[in-house]
């Protein structure tokens, strides 16, 4: 009789083991590991959610951040990430609609969690692309009548019709520039600017910005080139570094081309961020935002010949990258 009940205790103890090890591997089976750390489940779902939005799947994104922020109720993360997805889903598809505005007024000013610089963008686009509307018409015509006084840098103020393709807001905001440019003694310039407005326009102003770039273009290349030597100093558009430490550099670059071509390579266990703004140091385009050893090769088109900034910035590696043929290193 003693034998069976240590046997039974024996197996009840084994059993109770069991029972535990079973309870622990519950539970741990909520946390991931990656790179040394452990994560949640939650903390995945994020990762795997930004890296979507990262991709510009803005669909998919969108879908996913929704299931997510339904049953995650109290991450307020989530709930910002599918408002910028959403967001940048209706923009893609050409849908400026008037909810668009309601929707970013859910993402807060100081909003600091992923993808911070460029949800923080996005919501400042939609509240400038939202003012616009109310108005753009007369923005427009507003404008048109300073031209017509050839008051030319007034021409930058149709920037925001540009981006909504209103009208012909984008061959007379380069016709001011290719004046801008003249005024200057800078006919090369003027010369790149002017021919971005076809030969078929009909707006506005018709007679005046083709008889302009008729005679333009027409001019001998030598003449230019002549004009050039004389009056513009090509030292003047050299890269000036502005800020130079051991993890960030900021150079004003001049882009004459009307794009930039960056190629870098990174290595190393941190961040490497490359990021061009326009003269005004708004954002034009995030180039690279990587984690890790990373080769870059990036094409971006600007919409102005001019000034702009180029920032880089690495942590905890070494890299070197160019930019239309000029080399640099960390």
């Amino acid at each position: 009789m003693g034998i069976i009940t240590s046997k039974k205790l024996y197996i009840l103890f084994f059993l109770m083991v069991l029972f535990l090890l079973f309870i622990v591997s519950c539970v741990s089976q909520s946390n991931v590991k990656r790179d040394g750390k452990t994560f949640s489940e939650e903390d995945q779902k994020q990762q795997e959610a930004v890296e979507l939005l990262k991709q510009e799947k803005w669909e998919q994104a969108a879908s996913t951040l929704m299931d997510l922020k339904v049953k995650y109720k109290d991450n307020k993360t989530f709930e910002i990430l599918h408002c910028y997805a959403w967001v940048k889903q209706q923009l893609n598809n050409n849908n400026p609609a008037p909810h668009l505005l309601l929707t970013t007024n859910d993402i807060p000013n100081d909003y600091n969690g992923p993808l911070a610089d460029e949800i923080l963008l996005c919501k400042k686009h939609v509240e400038n692309h939202q003012e616009i509307l109310k108005g753009q018409e007369e923005l427009y015509q507003k404008i048109i009548n300073s031209v017509m006084a050839e008051k030319w840098e007034e021409g930058e103020y149709l920037n925001w019709l540009v981006e909504l393709n209103y009208k012909d807001a984008k061959p007379i905001r380069d016709y001011t520039r290719a004046q801008k440019y003249k005024s200057e003694n800078n006919l090369s310039l003027a010369k790149i600017t002017i021919e971005k407005v076809s030969d078929n326009y009909n707006g506005p102003m018709k007679e005046q910005i083709l008889s302009f770039k008729h005679n333009l273009v027409n001019k001998k290349e030598t003449e230019l080139q002549t004009t050039i030597n004389t009056t513009v100093s090509q030292d003047q558009y050299k890269p000036q570094k502005i800020v130079d430490t051991n993890e960030k550099q900021i150079w004003k670059v001049y882009i004459s081309s009307g794009q930039l071509h960056f190629t870098g390579t990174y290595k190393g266990t941190g961040n490497f961020i490359v990021k061009l703004s326009d003269s005004n140091q708004n954002l034009v385009e995030v180039i690279a935002n990587e984690i890790g050893d990373y080769v870059a090769d990036k094409i971006v088109s600007v919409d102005y010949v001019g000034w702009y900034y180029l920032e880089v910035h690495g942590t905890y590696g070494e890299w070197t990258y160019q930019w239309n043929n000029s080399v640099f290193n960390s």
